[in-house]
This record gives structure tokens, sequence and C-alpha cells, in this order.
């Protein structure tokens, strides 16, 4: 196809169809589509709880990880409003905790990150008594009323059985509780759940702590060096994380150091991904806004200048291509079973829209569905990604 023809697919030029594969995965699935589940929720919420409690328990975190969970939690809560009004108990359950983490969220996120709250407050916060008539004040105690009191010791209770539903999740218990006291601040109920978040919180710091403190007694040189990999990973420093895994490879090849590079990899290449989007977007609003007026040269220089983001988008793609050979090298180190590494690796093959490779990747992802059952959240998250990637490849191929 020559650059600046007039030729469209579905009222967009057949270039600008064809310049978007190196983003389809991430642009495709999310709470707009139809079809939306809890697979898709609880990965969301798994996604945005990790950065929160990266982010910390304060304002002093930092605040593009606090909106970035934020978004997160909005997503998720969208999907889990739309299934519990068709009557699913799971989605209404989950999206108390969600709710709950995204009010923390929101607190410090920088004030342009994300929207109003898709979803409504699980109670409504108490009336300003400072705004009421001194009728409806209870005589002896200015500061309160009848209602705010009512309303929080119901919140309380909630929150007593949201702790007896998550029992052993200190961290989501303890925001339970945090929230509450903020929303009834000023009341007994408030200082009792203060009290409850801080001995959850602390509790929270504690597990932490002691399994840190046990795996580093017990590593192993090259262990060491992984560990220090994955914090860099977390922190987002590609490059000396990845100078840590290889410097542990040196010491001797183990599945999780070929992971790591494989996680390096894959997130360097979401980042062109991204990259490649931001600027996509930015061309294609330029394109309509010239289209509107009926400036031809706007449109073709707006068609032309996407021709320029073809070396990004082949970049992005390498760069899950080193991804897989990294993931398939930890698969091969564990006997062909690693479940991280598999996933992983059949992901790379989404970001692909040819014929092929989406084949491959359903191919990969029925095998892990079959090969694999969870034995905790982390591969619970895990396997529900492949299941809601499956599904949305599915509902391409279909829709043929």
């Amino acid at each position: 196809m020559r650059k600046g023809t007039s030729q469209y697919v579905s009222g967009v030029p057949v270039e600008w169809a064809l310049s978007a594969t190196a983003f389809v995965l991430f642009f495709a699935a999310g709470p707009d589509l139809p079809g939306a589940t809890m697979e898709e929720a609880r990965t969301l919420h798994k996604e945005g709880k990790d950065l929160l409690v990266k982010a910390g328990f304060h304002a002093g975190g930092d605040p593009k990880l606090y909106g970035e969970a934020l978004k997160k939690f909005e997503q998720s809560a969208a999907i889990l409003e739309e299934l519990s009004k068709g009557g699913n108990k799971d989605a209404a359950s989950l999206l108390e905790e969600v709710n709950s983490q995204m009010f923390w969220a929101r607190k410090f996120a920088p004030l342009d990150v994300g929207g109003p709250s898709p979803v409504p407050r699980p109670t409504p916060k108490p009336p300003d008594v400072t705004k009421l008539p001194d009728s409806q004040k209870p005589s002896g105690d200015p500061g309160r009323t009848d209602q705010a009191v009512s309303e929080a010791e119901k919140e309380y209770r909630r929150c007593e059985e949201f702790e007896k539903a998550h029992a052993g999740d200190f961290y989501a218990i303890s925001l339970r509780y945090f929230e509450m006291a903020d929303r009834f601040a000023g009341t007994d109920w408030a200082v009792k759940a203060l009290g409850k978040a801080r001995e959850y919180q602390q509790r929270h710091k504690d597990r932490l702590a002691a399994a840190e403190k046990k795996k580093a007694e017990s590593a192993t040189p090259e262990e060491k060096l992984v560990a220090e990999g994955d914090a860099l990973l977390r922190e987002r420093k590609y490059d000396e994380a990845a100078a840590r895994y290889a410097d542990s490879l040196k010491i001797k090849e183990t599945v999780a150091a070929r992971r790591g590079l494989g996680h390096v990899l894959f997130e360097k290449g979401k980042g062109m991904r991204d990259e490649y989007a931001s600027r996509y977007y930015a061309l294609y609003a330029q394109y309509l806004a010239a289209r509107r007026i009926g400036d031809k040269p706007g449109m073709k220089r707006a068609a032309d200048a996407v021709s320029g983001l073809k070396s990004l988008a082949d970049r992005a793609l390498a760069k899950f291509g080193e991804a897989r050979r990294e993931f398939e090298n930890a698969l091969k180190l564990a006997g062909g079973k690693d479940l991280d590494s598999d996933v992983h690796a059949a992901l790379t093959h989404c970001f692909h829209t040819d014929a092929e490779n989406r084949i491959e990747a359903k191919k990969k992802l029925r095998a892990i569905l079959d090969k694999y059952k969870a034995e905790d959240d982390e591969q619970r998250v895990l396997l529900e990604y492949a299941r809601t990637e499956l599904a949305r490849l599915e509902r391409i191929a279909a829709a043929r």
C-alpha cells in the first residue's frame, strides 16, 4: 500500500489500521470491551494492589505509583460494578476491597490522575455537623450527630465482616479499617478502627520483614544477586536489574535469573509499545482534525508520519522476541514447568497481529491452562491472565 492513498478500513485509512500492530494486546483488552470478566477484574486489582504495596501506607510514597494503582482499581471496579448488577456475588465481594484500596490510592495520587470514581462508595460520608442546626446536634457533643454515630458503627461492623472474610490478608484489612476511620473521623468508632488499622499494618510489615530476613539468611551468592535484580526490576531500573541477573548467571544458571532477564526485556518491549501508542494516537488525532476541515495535505502529512513509527514498532516486537527466548531458557532449566515463564512466553506472541503468531499464542495458552493448577494468589492471577487473553484471541478469530 502506497502512503497517502485514500483507501479506508472501517473508516480508518489502511495505513492507520496496519500501524497498530505493536500494541494490540494491552489496548484491545480492558473494561471498555463487551464481555469483560472476573478474571480481568482480578488481574487489574492484583496489579493495582501490588503498586499500592510498593508505594507504601502514607503520603510519602511515590505519587506516580498511587496514580498507576488508581487507574488499575478504577478499571477493575468498572468491571465489577457491571458484574454485580448481574447478580455476581463474587464480584460484589471483591468490589468492596477494590473500593477500599481505590479510596487510599486516590488520597495520595496526583490530582490530574484518574477520573471520578466509576462506582458508588460503600457508605456515604457523615453529614458536616458544623452546618446542621443546633436542634439536630446531640447535646454535650457538638462534633457528632446521632446519624453519624449510627452510620459509623454500621461501617465498623462491615469492616469486621471484611476482616473475617479476608483473614490473613493483613494489608487489605489494614486499608479497609483506615478507609473507615478517614470517612468517619471524629467518632469513637473511627478511633477504634484506627487501632485495628495500625495493628494490621504492623502485622503486615512484620511478616514482610521476617520473610526478607529468612530469605537473606539462606540465600546463596547467585540468589542474592537475583534478589537485587528483582528489587531493581520493581523500581524499573531495567539496565541495572539486567546486570544483576547477568552476574548471577556467571555464578550459576538458574530459572530465576533467566526469568528475570525475560521480564527486563518484556518490560522494555512494553515501554516501546507505550511510546509507539502515544505517538500514534497523537498523529491520528492530527489526521482526524485535518479530515474534519478537508485539509488533504494535513491528512497526508499525518499519515506519512505514521510510517516513521514502523522502526519503533519493529524494535518493540524484536524486544518481545528476545524476552521469549529468555523465558524459554528458564522453562528448559525448570524441566518444562514454570508458570510465570510459560505465560509470559505465550504473551509475547500476542503483540503480533499475524495469523501465525495468534495461532501459536492460542496453542500455548491452552496448553498452560491444561498443565497448571493454581497453588497461590500469584499463580491464580497468572492463570486468569492466560485465560482472559485466550478468550480475547478467540473473540477476534470468531469475529472474522
